[in-house]
């Protein structure tokens, strides 16, 4: 069986100017059943913080070359022997060769410690400085300081007003100097300035932070404005606004810009106008109602216009039948003539009404039966040449004059 029966470690003698290497030099004779072992073996270096078991803090292998049993290594060659590892707790090292392990383990003496020395003036005694945040005693300042005087204090109700060349403070009776006014909202008592609570309102006194209202208020909603085209009609219990579409003309009025006014024209007929009339405005002839109006230039009349009025009636008769129902049931009007049809169905303007004359709407005045002729050529109807007053049509108009309204 394999033994260790001497080791010394060492510090290593190759090392630089204020700094320690991290390898440490071991010398070691090694025996197997009491014959020194010669030749080259492996061993196995491990350090643990406990002589047996624990935990392993550092290991390194090395072939060493054994002379008559005596073995020197260099430990950290490989694996560095930081301050970490040596940080002041027991340490016991543990030699395996050709993967049999040794015992018992060896304790590292505190010469290996000196690893830690390069942290002896600086990170073990001042925290995590280093050397250059340290000042040294004797160091110095650039410019000039005032030195630490002997009165450093006033006494009383005396007040610090400077500073002397010793480094003393000069002292002054705190009154006479500036004399301060309450504002609004503050209160001044003695030497102690408050604010000056009071209640709401348009007082210009401070609320407290923590200060309530009485009464209910709406909260701050989450739309507050309208777009464009858009007005506010009314508030929401959750503070936002209801809007509604912007005033838009109706019948009868015109808008330019913001201003609506009323849309004078020229209305239809029959009383279905749905634009208004002036405050002033005349009437002259007027039709009677259910009648179209037809206006015409006349002479020797005192107003020099004159107004035709019409109404189609869809109802069958003759002649005669249809010369009763215009004076009987229509305005006491009479069954038109050729020539006021022909009036009627002249051109339209804004004086004139174009009659648009119905198909079988032939009955009329026979006066000017060949204009009827023509227009039911396919009937074959010819008053003057007929007067068949058994002949009946599908409708007629009944015409009247318009009365004149001042």
């Amino acid at each position: 069986m394999k033994t260790l029966l001497l080791a010394v470690a060492v510090f290593s003698s190759v090392a630089l100017a204020q700094n320690v290497p991290q390898q440490v030099s071991l010398s070691a004779r090694l025996s197997n059943a009491g014959a020194p072992l010669t030749g080259s073996h492996t061993l196995l270096l491990k350090l643990f913080d406990t002589p047996s078991g624990g935990t392993e803090s550092w290991s390194e292998s090395t072939l060493a070359s054994a002379d008559n049993g005596l073995v020197a290594l260099t430990l950290g060659a490989q694996s560095p022997l930081t301050p970490v590892i040596f940080d002041g707790r027991p340490l016991f090292l543990e030699v395996s060769v050709d993967g049999q392990v040794l015992s018992p383990r060896l304790v590292v003496t505190s010469v290996p410690y000196a690893v830690r020395s390069t942290l002896s003036a600086s990170s073990a005694t001042l925290g995590n400085l280093t050397p250059g945040d340290v000042a040294r005693a004797n160091h110095t300042h650039a410019g000039t300081y005032l030195p630490v005087g002997a009165s450093l204090g006033c006494t009383g109700t005396d007040k610090v007003v400077g500073l002397d060349a010793s480094g003393s403070v000069i002292c002054a009776p705190d009154s006479g100097g500036t004399t301060y006014v309450a504002g609004a909202g503050i209160t001044i008592a003695g030497s102690s300035v408050s604010v000056a609570f009071a209640g709401a309102g348009v007082a210009t006194t401070a609320a407290r932070s923590d200060h309530n209202h009485a009464g209910a208020y709406l909260p701050v909603g989450t739309v507050l404005t309208c777009p464009v085209g858009q007005h506010v009609t009314a508030l929401n219990a959750n503070g936002s606004v209801t809007c509604q579409a912007d005033l838009t003309p109706g019948t009868g009025l015109i808008q330019s810009g913001t201003t609506i006014a009323a849309n004078y024209l020229v209305g239809a007929l029959y009383g279905t106008s749905t634009s208004p009339a002036r405050a002033d405005h005349g009437h002259g002839y007027v039709c009677p109602l259910g009648f179209r109006s037809h206006w015409f230039a006349t002479t020797g009349s005192p107003e020099g216009t004159k107004v035709l009025c019409t109404r189609p009636v869809a109802q069958a008769a003759t002649w005669v039948g249809a010369v009763r129902a215009c004076a009987t049931n229509y305005s006491a009007s009479r069954l038109c003539t050729i020539q006021e049809l022909t009036i009627a169905r002249g051109p339209a303007t804004l004086s004139h009404t174009q009659e648009v004359l119905l198909s079988g709407y032939w009955l009329a005045d026979r006066l000017a039966d060949d204009f009827a002729a023509v227009t039911n050529a396919t009937t074959g109807d010819n008053f003057d040449a007929q007067q068949d007053p058994a002949t009946t049509a599908t409708g007629f108009y009944c015409c009247t004059d318009g009365n004149f309204i001042r």
